[in-house]
């Protein structure tokens, strides 16, 4: 997971850096905004990345990665971990600039030693795939905890695992559910799904623990949390057994590409008064047109 800075954000934490001016107009921020790409033409770190930020992003400029590229690198070169870390994902990509995987990993190094927590998790992707390097689990948990003690979510899961297989580091089961609720608890959506698998029919069976990660991980489109979660429904498992509701599920997972919901949904059909089913198609219909919003 990236971290990028947005306006207004940067305004706020630039302004601090540099000059006192408050922000409270349209005015006072188009003068800090001034006073940042003037510093930036300066040799400001901290504005040389912000205009990285705009150019890619296309934010108050047209979008343009070679300039973002070129802007990343000035602040890079000063050792600005963030853009040091943006240059590298950019590199990688070949975003504004040839592909090389072996500079960008450079770039990732560079930015990880100094504590930037997207490039720890990147590098301990790459360790723990081998790719690129020579596969190495230890060193993949090391940069995956860094940057999980500072809080990325997906850092978190990736060390979760870890310590639920015992790769790289010894096999803990009470520190993996540890790491998994930290980034569950976050919105991370593959945490909330292994949590509602792990009350569903783990060690610690809790049925309604199950459903409640089970209809974040929903809410944010999980097909498969989708399709448990109607299966609690339809049982009355951890939920109040309702028809309705676990057809609404049923059918949207199905549409999300989960082709044994359909089938329960059919058998559903069979079961539910016309008035029923009428409402959980409408019921499914405003939970994914409102992307989830509204699925009460």
């Amino acid at each position: 997971m990236f971290k990028f800075i947005y306006i207004a954000t940067f305004v706020g934490v630039f302004l601090s850096h540099t000059v006192a001016v408050s922000a409270q107009s349209q005015a006072d921020e188009d003068a800090a905004l001034s006073e940042l790409i003037r510093l930036s033409e300066e040799g400001d770190a901290l504005a040389q990345n912000f205009r990285g930020d705009e150019y890619r992003i296309g934010q108050r400029v047209g979008k343009d990665s070679i300039e973002a590229v070129r802007w990343y690198r000035l602040a890079a070169n000063q050792g600005f971990a963030d853009a040091q870390f943006m240059l590298g994902v950019m590199i990688f990509s070949g975003d504004g600039v040839p592909k090389d995987e072996a500079e960008a990993r450079g770039w990732f190094r560079l930015a990880a030693d100094q504590g930037q927590p997207g490039a720890q998790l990147v590098l301990g992707t790459q360790f723990y795939a081998g790719e690129g390097v020579v596969q190495d689990h230890a060193e993949a948990a090391r940069l995956f905890l860094l940057s999980a003690r500072q809080g990325n979510p997906d850092a978190q899961f990736n060390i979760a695992n870890m310590y639920r297989r015992g790769e790289g580091v010894s096999l803990d089961m009470l520190e993996a559910l540890v790491w998994y609720r930290l980034a569950a608890e976050q919105g991370q959506i593959e945490s909330q799904a292994f949590l509602g698998s792990y009350y569903y029919d783990g060690v610690e069976k809790n049925f309604a623990e199950s459903a409640r990660w089970f209809r974040l991980a929903a809410e944010q489109g999980s097909s498969g949390s989708q399709y448990l979660l109607a299966r609690m429904y339809e049982a009355g498992n951890g939920v109040v057994k309702s028809g309705v509701a676990a057809h609404m599920w049923f059918n949207i997972a199905n549409a999300n590409g989960t082709l044994a919901a359909g089938g329960a949904r059919d058998r559903l059909e069979d079961v539910l008064t016309p008035e029923e089913l009428a409402l959980a198609v409408q019921k499914a219909q405003l939970c994914m047109s409102s992307d989830y919003a509204k699925c009460d």
